[in-house]
C-alpha cells in the first residue's frame, strides 16, 4: 500500500495540527506576510515570452502540482 504524503496543510485543518488558529493566518495574508498555494491540475498552459515587442508562445504544457498564488489574489 502506498502512502501519498502531503507536503502541506488544508486551511481547516490549521486548528488541529498547528498552534495558529485560522485567524492568525487570515490576518498574516492580509497584512502581506504570508500568500496562500493552491493545487492545481491544468491542461494547455502556456509560457509567454516577449520578443522585439511581441508576445510569443514559448511553450505549451500540462501542469499538476502545487503553484504560489500572488498577493492580489490570496487576498
Amino acid at each position: 500500500m502506498t502512502i501519498n504524503r502531503r507536503r502541506f496543510i488544508r486551511l481547516d485543518e490549521i486548528p488541529e495540527k498547528t498552534h495558529l488558529t485560522i485567524g492568525d493566518i487570515l490576518d498574516a495574508v492580509d497584512s502581506g506576510q504570508l500568500t496562500f498555494s493552491a493545487l492545481i491540475d491544468a491542461c494547455n498552459l502556456s509560457a509567454l515570452i516577449k520578443l522585439n515587442d511581441r508576445w510569443q508562445v514559448a511553450a505549451a504544457f500540462n501542469y499538476n502540482g502545487m503553484v504560489k498564488l500572488v498577493d492580489d489574489v490570496s487576498k
